[in-house]
């Protein structure tokens, strides 16, 4: 039922875009030759950027065609369109709740006189015109039907439709399918039923009408004056309470994923260091924050003690009229109210110290569908906006005055805009939920299947910037916002295509981003020094890729120079794998393959231990599966440690043997199966320089979307006790076992609890196996990059004991502290945060002199390492 719907809204939309194309003579024109987009902007004095986005809707509708870059033609046929009924103007114009309403007055009299021509199958017009005119017809009139309920019209004298249209109305749904009479009189079908119920999908659509209705002005007058604002401060261009009512309703299931996200932060002990403050950016009437307060109150343990770990929301708007609703929804919670705007962060924590919160650094943001309705603010980095002109992004984005702004500058705005808030998001992160647009030719293909192609229109023609998902995730990860592992959602859950994603992006000390030509330098050396002569790619290879593929390809930056790489492409079949050899793999390569490859990843030798690995695959990982028609990312790894048991058993049979803990006993093999890979098989004859591994591969796949499965190491939470006394005793030899066991009997002279880990000759492989020893022995999940954070055995014995010390500092001290002193103490993580917020860090002090001990211990750990 949802492509019947996105159907009518399809045409509804497009009837007014071609209508007003046909008046202008564009349409004509069009149908004669192909013209260029300046051309017909320039020939009939149109806004370049809405001309834009109206081609780009009727390209995927398949009612322009796309000659070559920026030359668009009618499709065959499609002059058809001039069947359009010349008085469409005046069911653009008609108000259907009143018409629908009254009896026999001007406005009832032309919509009878339309629903005449509807079940009259639209007489005389092409199918594909018709369609059209349903669109315009009845997606104004089941999103009206759809606020009056479903039952209205099994009524047989409803108050709000007059008898005529009820009769009207009765017969579309019965020649449609919809309804059907029997002896109680009319009811509903199946279908029908469905159809109303998601309907409000269509008042969505319809909230628009005001900037339809005017769609000549949109398209060749003056657009600015159409994209202003009233004295109230509402657009003039849409029914924003209309707008708010029917989104509500079909975000439903976005934020029921949110909640999940949510209840996984504030379940998360301890309680002392979650969130103190949940902003929300944007925060329309605080109908979010108020669900998110009750959801935290009434099923998570952070709600169970919300007395001894108050929580304030903070209600963040431009609008004084939605600061005002927010006041209303959440009275009697703890709040505070602050004006401000989304392309201003600092000037928001300004004004939050300004109102008492000086510890920006206890805050959890939040926001849903915001970033892309930002103003689009001047490039900054002009430079940085021309290197991306080699990028091949596909939105359409429009300035105020009807311009196009060019999407590489469109995606610059949007990395600056994240790197000004990077400056303000905490440690707990920002949770987004975001919409986006899908590639052209993903809409035209998905049809109906999507409501992308209206959708995206509405929100290039009213100035919205959207992006595709993936573009999205790489412009945060460009500024060292990164998606919590395992935690990313993507919509719809089920098929490969996003056009919507929620994230919690966390605060990283690197970057990643898509390399460019100026790092082929750089690429080149990391090949020479990651990879045996006999098995290096080529640098044509490497060339191909950079200018080629830039945007299947990520470099991951730290201290301002390339640190790691991941090379991928994309192919049409696994099987293709098995018949070829790995310096060959280019030839795979296509655009729109059902599959990403990964073909390497390398990390300086001088930068092992830091978890750039973990952190280049991790994204890799949320980004292919954001991709349009990616199912799955494949990939043909090595085995480490093969050599050392080819005497003892085949390959086969080493990629199946496991370890006491059941993980597998090769560490890249227990790598990719950590991240959530499947081991699928040996290639023979893969990569034949590969004398370890007898010239073979090993085929490994991780399956995405709601399908993919994110391994979590086995922890127990009772490993060590929090109990202080002889601590050191619990921690220092099982940290010392741990490393010896990973350095083997071989080495294990070598350890020394003072010397680096990488200079006892642990590798990186090795470090993920340390890593995953400790977090199963100590019953703490450690994330990738803790060894660059604790990098000597003694550092990590530290940090654990620090750990175990302030949770047992902690709760004794929440127990004998008054309620209203009852504030986290920082985690070692924000030790260095403390020194900027002074103030703050003072009145921690103060609360009480156990806290101080605690913070006392971590800094103790911190020097240690």
């Amino acid at each position: 039922m949802l492509e019947v719907i996105n159907g009518l809204a399809n045409g509804w939309v497009a009837s007014h875009v071609i209508g007003s194309f046909v008046r202008h003579g564009v349409w004509e024109a069009m149908s004669a030759r192909p013209m260029a987009l300046k051309k017909l902007a320039s020939r009939y004095r149109g806004n370049a950027g809405h001309l834009h986005a109206g081609l780009r809707l009727l390209y995927e509708l398949g009612w322009v065609e796309w000659v070559k870059a920026d030359r668009y033609g009618v499709v065959a046929g499609a002059g058809l369109a001039r069947q359009l009924l010349g008085d469409l103007e005046e069911l653009a114009q008609l108000p259907v709740a009143q018409a629908l309403a009254t009896e026999k007055s001007e406005q009832s009299e032309c919509l009878l006189r339309w629903l005449d021509r509807c079940n009259a199958s639209w007489s005389g017009v092409e199918p594909r015109v018709a369609s059209l005119l349903d669109g315009a017809l009845l997606t104004p009139l089941l999103a009206h039907l759809h606020t009056l309920g479903g039952d209205l019209l099994a009524q047989t004298q409803p108050s709000a439709i007059s008898v005529a249209a009820l009769r009207a109305v009765h017969t579309v749904f019965i020649q449609r399918g919809w309804g059907h009479i029997e002896a109680a009189g009319f009811q509903l079908t199946p279908s029908g039923r469905a159809l109303l119920a998601n309907s409000s999908a269509l008042g969505r659509v319809v909230s628009y009408t005001p900037m339809l209705r005017r769609i000549d002005d949109v398209l060749f007058g003056d657009a600015q004056a159409i994209f202003g604002q009233d004295k109230q401060g509402y657009e003039l261009h849409l029914d924003r309470i209309v707008n708010v009512t029917a989104s509500a309703m079909q975000h439903q299931s976005h934020f029921a994923e949110l909640d999940t996200l949510i209840l996984r932060i504030f379940d998360h002990p301890p309680l002392a260091t979650q969130p103190r403050y949940i902003a929300d950016m944007g925060c329309g009437d605080g109908s979010l924050l108020h669900r998110i307060y009750e959801l935290i109150k009434t099923r998570s343990a952070r709600g169970r003690a919300l007395a001894e770990y108050p929580l304030t929301l903070i209600g963040v708007n431009y609008n004084t009229l939605s600061l005002e609703a927010t006041g209303k929804m959440l009275a009697g919670l703890p709040h505070l109210l602050v004006r401000g705007s989304i392309g201003d962060p600092q000037q928001l924590i300004t004004d939050l110290a300004a109102a008492g919160i000086e510890d920006p650094e206890n805050i959890l943001h939040v926001r849903a569908f915001l970033d892309h309705q930002r103003p689009f603010l001047p490039i900054e980095d002009k430079t940085a906006a021309r290197r991306r002109e080699s990028l091949n992004y596909t939105g359409v984005y429009v300035a105020r005055d009807g311009s196009e702004i060019k999407p590489a500058h469109a995606v610059q705005g949007l990395v600056e805009h994240l790197r000004r808030w990077r400056l303000a998001i905490s440690r707990f992160g920002l949770l987004s939920l975001e919409a986006h647009c899908l590639r052209p030719n993903t809409v035209k293909c998905l049809g109906n299947m999507t409501e992308s192609a209206h959708f995206d229109a509405f929100k290039a023609f009213s100035g919205q910037q959207l992006v595709e998902a993936s573009v999205f995730l790489m412009a945060a990860a460009e500024v060292g916002l990164f998606p919590e592992p395992g935690l990313s959602r993507t919509f719809p859950e089920r098929l490969n295509f996003s056009c919507f994603s929620l994230h919690r992006l966390i605060p990283q000390f690197y970057t990643i981003r898509h390399p460019v030509r100026a790092d082929l330098s750089r690429l080149k050396y990391l090949n020479r020094m990651c990879e045996p002569s006999a098995m290096r790619i080529s640098t044509a290879e490497i060339k191909r890729r950079v200018r080629d593929l830039p945007q299947q390809q990520m470099v991951l930056e730290f201290g301002g120079q390339i640190a790691a790489v991941l090379y991928t492409q994309r192919i049409d079949s696994v099987e293709a794998l098995r018949s070829i050899d790995y310096a060959e793999v280019g030839r795979l390569c296509q655009a729109e393959g059902r599959y990403v490859q990964l073909l390497g990843l390398f990390v300086a030798p001088e930068m092992h231990g830091r978890g750039f690995s973990d952190a280049l695959l991790d994204l890799m990982l949320v980004y292919g599966s954001l991709l349009d028609g990616v199912d799955a990312i494949v990939g043909v790894t090595r085995c480490a440690h093969y050599s050392q048991y080819q005497a003892e058993c085949s390959l086969d049979q080493y990629i199946e043997l496991r370890d006491e803990q059941g993980q597998w006993v090769d560490p890249m093999l227990h790598f990719h199966a950590s991240h959530g890979a499947v081991i699928r098989e040996v290639l023979p004859g893969f990569r034949p320089g590969d004398t370890d591994n007898e010239g073979a591969g090993v085929l490994i796949e991780y399956r995405l979307r709601s399908e993919q499965k994110t391994v979590v190491e086995t922890v127990d939470p009772h490993a060590v006790s929090t109990d202080t006394t002889g601590v050191d005793k619990q921690v220092e030899p099982i940290v010392r076992s741990a490393v010896i066991e990973v350095l083997g009997s071989q080495r294990s002279t070598a350890y020394d609890p003072q010397a680096p880990l990488m200079e006892m000759g642990l590798s990186s492989l090795e470090l993920l196996e340390l890593r995953r020893r400790l977090s199963t022995r100590m019953g703490q999940p450690l994330p990738s990059t803790f060894f660059f954070s604790y990098g000597t055995s003694k550092a990590i014995i530290g940090y654990f004991m620090a750990q175990a010390a302030v949770q047992s500092v902690l709760q004794t001290s929440v127990q004998s502290m008054p309620q209203t002193f009852a504030t986290p103490a920082p985690q070692a993580s924000t030790v260095a945060a403390r020194a900027t917020h002074a103030s703050a860090s003072d009145g921690l002090r103060q609360e009480s002199t156990r806290q101080d001990q605690a913070v006392a211990i971590i800094e103790k750990a911190l020097i240690a390492r």
